[in-house]
């Protein structure tokens, strides 16, 4: 029995040591999934060339010299109204850079919106349906001298 006590007094001092260090701990871990916002022009006006290039032929042949610039809308996941808006670099005229003479001034269309001549800024939904922007193009003198006549349009669209 001698041999047994020893071996007992171990057994009781290594499970009472196991049950005085034994600790807890806990956390919490807040989870968070997030979507950034997003705002992109679309349409023809976005995917086929910013350039759009015409001769005074084709705008003189086309009715009520009338062309299309391409058509034009908005992707987004954003709800509520966003502003539209419609700059131009000339004042809405085709001027030669080189010259400083106007060849016409002219005005856009923009699906069923009144035509736009001057900065214009529009409320809409901020994901809309591509639409028909069109250029009108106003009296052309009767002699036109040769030369590259050009406007810069900026169109932006943004949340309030």
């Amino acid at each position: 029995m001698k041999f047994l006590k020893p071996l007992l007094v171990s057994a009781v001092f290594v499970a009472t040591s196991s049950m005085a260090i034994a600790a807890v701990d806990t956390t919490t871990i807040n989870i968070n999934v997030t979507e950034a916002p997003s705002l992109l022009l679309s349409g023809t006006v976005v995917t086929d060339g910013t350039d759009k290039d015409f001769t005074v032929a084709a705008i003189q042949a086309a009715t009520s010299q009338t062309v299309l610039l391409g058509t034009l809308g908005s992707d987004s996941n954003i709800s509520g109204n966003c502003n539209m808006s419609f700059a131009s670099t000339n004042g809405f005229s085709l001027v030669d850079p080189l010259s400083s003479v106007v060849l016409a001034g002219y005005s856009l269309k923009y699906g069923s919106e009144a035509p736009i001549a001057v900065d214009t800024t529009y409320s809409q939904t901020c994901q809309f349906t591509a639409a028909a922007l069109n250029m009108i193009v106003g009296t052309l003198p009767t002699t036109i001298a040769a030369g590259t006549y050009s406007d810069v349009v900026t169109v932006t669209v943004a949340t309030p």
